[in-house]
């Protein structure tokens, strides 16, 4: 009897042990400053996003996360500052101008998927796509989408919810 209840008592230390081991990573995981929020991509120089989600500032990789987070949590996501692409300044939301869906996705920089017979398969999803680059001004934005395609429009007619 007296071995039985060692036995249970060392599951339990062993369970809880692990159980605070878990928790500690999942706080550090989740706390990092140098990933998304969301998808835990790289927060990139050239597209982060700061915005306020139920009253707590957060980071996201880029704007079409941070949109796709409102949407799929169902809760408002209020962006306070883009990421200029040019410099790598902040820009508030009501001065910023986007090209959305351009060539370039600074989430998207990883390898080709090829299928079976070694051709470029198709992504169907990402969360990050299409692209939407931020900036400070509508010269800067249009001579971007001149070179890299994309549709122009400001910030604000971004729909985020």
């Amino acid at each position: 009897m007296k071995r039985a209840t060692e036995t249970i008592v060392l599951l339990a230390m062993l369970v809880a042990v692990g159980g605070l081991i878990y928790t500690a990573w999942h706080w550090r995981e989740g706390s990092r400053s140098d990933s998304c929020r969301v998808c835990r991509r790289h927060l990139h120089a050239g597209s982060q996003v700061v915005a306020l989600q139920q009253g707590r500032k957060e980071a996201f990789c880029c704007p079409t996360c941070t949109v796709t987070f409102g949407r799929q949590a169902g809760r408002a996501v209020t962006v306070v500052q883009l990421t200029d692409f040019e410099t790598g300044s902040g820009i508030a939301p009501e001065e910023a101008y986007v090209v959305q869906g351009s060539d370039v996705n600074l989430c998207l920089q990883h390898p080709v998927m090829t299928d079976s017979q070694k051709q470029p398969a198709s992504m169907q999803f990402d969360r990050c796509s299409p692209s939407v680059l931020a900036f400070s001004s509508q010269q800067a934005a249009e001579a971007f989408r001149q070179e890299h395609g994309g549709r122009l429009l400001p910030f604000s007619a971004l729909p985020l919810n």
